[in-house]
């Protein structure tokens, strides 16, 4: 009996043994931060951070998760990621343990890194794959995120169909798990696809059910982002009234530049003018370019139905000014976007080379005819595409370059319509002197000045770019490396001088040769320096200790790495100077 009851306890231990071995343990620090995570990441990342040495002593599946942990608290605290190495190896890791649960997370973090190196195709596809594997999992809260975030993209991409259908299922995630905010987003989000699509009466319903219930579940404060959108949907529609109580009700929790400017638009619809500039004036400090744009539109007309004309002509360049800035914003997000696209491309097909490579090595063991085969039909597939994202390319080069000249084109006929009521003016001028009405002689020069102030303004705007070239060619750098005959005449200081003065005269130069090429080297990007600073092939090569040759070489491979295709230095000088 004794002996029976050795054995029996003897086998519950080792049952005991097994299961906390099955079961892997973390340190303290790290369970706490899992605790932290989703009401205090800031905390959360603390602790983490404090395990950033010791972490490398334990089993290498801790360690991953220490890794996506430390992703995720970075992506609530909504720290940018840079750089996509960690959280590949992060998924390839649970890919190969078949961990669904985190592999569902780690795909969902891959998604949230390429959204902020604004590589949209390559977010979508990892959040793809999370809803994928999120079917199967029960986790109705990530699921919910990860459909947001794809309804969000999709959205950005102009793909509203593609919007509505992931904003669908996470209002469905979202409402299972009793995510009331998550919920009201979801609703919010498909009034604005109604709107987008002229369905006003539905975007209606769906703004009021999504303002009724953030009030009702979360708190009226949390309501107003809502409302004051709300507000404006009223606006746009044409519903003053609705617009002005429900802008009102907002501003009883918090004042916002939206609600100020939808109120600053009624009031000027309704040609309450004092009303509609006191609001109009409170937009403008710390809001958006968009909405300092409208701000400054309305109140140049106010100054100009007030007969303040001085006032009309500041409002009007400040409006200039801010379309300027929303259409290089523009243009370099649609850039982004292009480039993003043409990337994914290059990856899709490697990716397609290296899957038909291991289908050929299969093939080849039964059928050698075959693999020709499909070696014909893959090279036919890629040349398909490549002309295909050529043509892609250009379209939307010949787009940007239509924006351009559509824009040129507006300032122009703004300056002939202003010389032709300059011209009326001087004939209404000479007839009020005529007439000796000094009030009306001066009332008129007035507004002949403030026109002629308003062309002089546009064509300083349209001039600027000349004149910052023009100061950079007699700028100290720009001479400094003109007159310099080997490398040791330059430092590390006039690298960075040359960098600042080049996005100075070309906005954003340096951004736009990484959107080319992201692993631009540090030799390529003094080459592009050198060559925008109208240097020739053989001075570049005495200041980078380099041949000739070397040099030439290097422009046709970045030519190559940009496009695919083989090109000429004379080709990517072409690029580098249009940049």
């Amino acid at each position: 009996m004794k002996r029976w009851s050795v054995h029996i306890l003897l086998l519950f231990l080792l049952l005991c043994i097994s299961c906390h071995r099955g079961k892997q343990s973390y340190p303290p620090l790290m369970e706490q931060a899992v605790q932290l995570m989703e009401t205090h990441p800031d905390s959360a990342l603390a602790c983490l951070d404090s395990l950033s040495i010791s972490i490398t002593e334990w089993p290498e599946e801790v360690q991953m998760y220490y890794k996506l942990l430390t992703v995720k608290a970075k992506d609530k605290l909504y720290i940018p990621a840079t750089s996509d190495t960690l959280i590949n190896r992060i998924v390839r890791f649970y890919k190969d343990r078949q961990d669904d649960a985190r592999l569902m997370e780690a795909y969902y973090y891959k998604g949230s890194v390429y959204r902020d190196m604004e590589d949209a195709p390559r977010a979508v596809d990892a959040f793809q794959h999370a809803a994928e594997i999120g079917e199967n999992c029960a986790n109705d809260t990530l699921n919910g995120r990860i459909y947001g975030q794809l309804a969000s993209l999709f959205a950005f991409q102009g793909l509203y169909a593609e919007s509505m259908k992931a904003t669908k299922e996470a209002y469905k995630y979202n409402s299972a798990c009793h995510n009331y905010r998550g919920v009201a987003f979801c609703l919010r989000d498909m009034a604005r696809i109604y709107d987008m699509n002229n369905q006003k009466d539905s975007a209606e319903n769906y703004y009021r059910e999504a303002y009724t219930l953030m009030k009702e579940k979360i708190s009226p404060e949390k309501a107003c982002d809502i409302g004051e959108e709300m507000a404006n949907f009223y606006y746009n529609w044409g519903k003053l009234d609705s617009a002005e109580i429900l802008a009102r009700k907002v501003q009883a929790y918090h004042t916002s530049s939206l609600s100020h400017l939808v109120l600053g638009e009624v009031y000027y619809q309704k040609q309450r003018f004092d009303s509609a500039s006191v609001y109009l004036q409170n937009v403008i400090p710390g809001s958006n370019l968009y909405h300092q744009r409208t701000a400054h539109r309305l109140l140049h007309l106010i100054a100009g139905e007030q007969k303040q004309y001085q006032k009309a002509y500041q409002y009007a360049v400040l409006c200039i000014h801010a379309l300027d800035s929303i259409s290089r914003i523009t243009q370099t997000e649609e850039v982004g976007k292009i480039h993003s696209l043409y990337n994914y491309n290059l990856s899709e097909q490697e990716n397609q080379r290296l899957q038909s490579k291991t289908e050929r090595q299969k093939l080849l063991l039964f059928q050698l005819l075959f693999v020709a085969s499909l070696l014909i039909g893959i090279v036919i597939y890629l040349l398909h595409r490549l002309r295909k994202r050529r043509r892609k390319y250009a379209i939307r080069e010949q787009q940007l370059q239509q924006i351009s000249e559509e824009q040129e084109a507006k300032s122009n006929r703004r300056i002939m319509e202003n010389e032709q009521q300059i011209t009326l003016l001087t004939e209404q001028l000479e007839a009020a002197k005529l007439e000796n009405n000094t009030f009306k002689h001066s009332l008129l020069d007035a507004q002949a000045k403030a026109l002629g102030a308003t062309n002089d303004q546009i064509l300083a705007i349209q001039n600027e770019q000349e004149m910052r070239l023009l100061t950079f060619h007699h700028s100290d750098i720009y001479l400094h490396f003109h007159h310099a005959t080997k490398s040791s005449e330059l430092k590390e200081n006039d690298w960075k001088q040359l960098s600042e003065a080049l996005d100075a005269t070309f906005p954003n130069f340096q951004r736009h040769l990484y959107a080319l090429y992201p692993k631009l080297s540090e030799q390529e990007l003094r080459i592009c320096y050198l060559i925008k600073t109208d240097l020739k092939r053989s001075t570049i090569a005495e200041l980078l200790s380099r041949s000739v040759s070397a040099i030439t070489n290097s422009l046709s491979r970045l030519y190559e790495k940009i496009h695919n295709e083989k090109g000429t230095p004379q080709q990517m000088e072409e690029i580098i100077q249009k940049l």
